[in-house]
């Protein structure tokens, strides 16, 4: 048995502690095919589901099981494999808000 306090009631000890687990954006739409994506669509993705990562589709392999994509703020560009696990969303755009946007700035 590990030696320390005891735990109050209300608390877990560290191991069963969980953190909430993130969700895509609201406009976001689940790519099980990562072939149907075209170069500069925004996607989101999770990692290992608890690593969120969002950007622009760079390239994508025909078979749609390599993608790379330019993240956001300057993250850089980074390699992903569909089969090592990682979850994507195609991140919708609303047009008509976009372009007023773009009209206002």
């Amino acid at each position: 048995m590990a030696r320390g306090r005891p735990l109050l009631r209300h608390e877990q000890p560290k191991a069963e502690r969980h953190s909430p687990t993130p969700v895509p954006p609201n406009d976001a739409e689940y790519v099980r095919d990562w072939a149907q994506l075209a170069v500069g669509e925004k996607v989101h993705i999770r990692q290992e589901k608890r690593t969120e990562l969002t950007g622009h589709v760079d390239a994508v392999t025909d078979d749609g099981e390599i993608l790379w994509v330019q993240l956001l703020a300057g993250a850089g560009r980074r390699l992903f494999i569909r089969s090592e696990g990682s979850q994507l969303w195609r991140v919708m755009v609303d047009v008509d808000r976009a372009q007023a946007l773009i009209w206002e700035g």
